[in-house]
């Protein structure tokens, strides 16, 4: 999947915030300065599908940025790419982190939210004018996905491995006078340990197949992401399916 927010930023900057429906005009000056004054600055991740996030645990002490502005993007059904713009604000006494969400459907850009968190703390605070196109439910939904990314991105065990885009592609870009696209990392699950010449997946069963993965506090306040396990034995079949951190096939 890769990074999209080059394209996100161009849409912006051609088209201003595109909304489906009334929006303020101090609504469309947020999203627009949001994403002129961060986005450059952006540490991108491909976080995969946002459906392998809707049975993670958020926990809260886990909900803290990597770095002091990240693009978090995520994939949906019929091509459709959800993406977050964090950005670290408030005080060092109470520090808090701010989001912006955007959704490609059908090939544009839209405007659906902008929110505050809160460090250590459920709290989420939502700015008026958020997309129509969201029940209260929905706009839940997406925030609590972002939030779960953070989680896994702040575990021990995760690795996050780079992917520069093609020099040709940048050096082209550049030849037309366009900034070049962003690199993006994904996040990788150490290996399993073996058991009987098998990778070590959990009790037998007929056929292999993925458990969806969860947290474990292996000391207190330190959390390690246990990864989905193929359960069974190859030789009777095996299921295949992706998981939310982008393993390496």
């Amino acid at each position: 999947m890769g990074s999209h927010l080059r394209d996100l930023i161009e849409s912006v900057n051609k088209n201003g915030p595109i909304y489906p429906g009334d929006m303020s005009p101090l609504s469309i000056e947020l999203a627009y300065s949001y994403i002129s004054k961060h986005a450059e600055d952006a540490i991108c991740f491909d976080a995969g599908p946002g459906c392998d996030f809707d049975d993670v645990k958020v926990i809260d002490g886990l909900v803290r940025l990597p770095y002091g502005v990240c693009w978090i993007e995520v994939s949906g059904p019929s091509s459709t790419l959800v993406g977050c713009l964090y950005s670290a604000c408030g005080t060092d006494v109470e520090p808090q982190d701010m989001g912006q969400i955007w959704a490609k459907i059908n090939r544009q850009w839209e405007y659906l939210c902008t929110f505050t968190q809160f460090h250590g703390s459920s709290e989420i605070v939502v700015l008026p004018d958020w997309s129509p196109r969201l029940t209260e439910d929905a706009l839940g939904d997406f925030i609590n996905i972002f939030r779960s990314v953070l989680c896994v991105l702040n575990c021990r065990n995760i690795q996050k491995v780079k992917h520069d885009q093609p020099a040709k592609l940048q050096k082209s870009r550049e030849k037309k006078g366009k900034k070049p696209l962003f690199s993006y990392w994904t996040l990788h699950v150490g290996e399993h340990a073996s058991h009987g010449g098998e990778t070590r997946e959990g009790h037998a069963s007929p056929r292999l197949h993925l458990r969806r993965g969860h947290f474990r506090e292996y000391q207190p306040g330190k959390y390690c992401w246990v990864q989905a396990c193929a359960v069974g034995r190859k030789e009777n079949g095996m299921i295949h399916k992706d998981y939310s951190m982008g393993v390496t096939h």
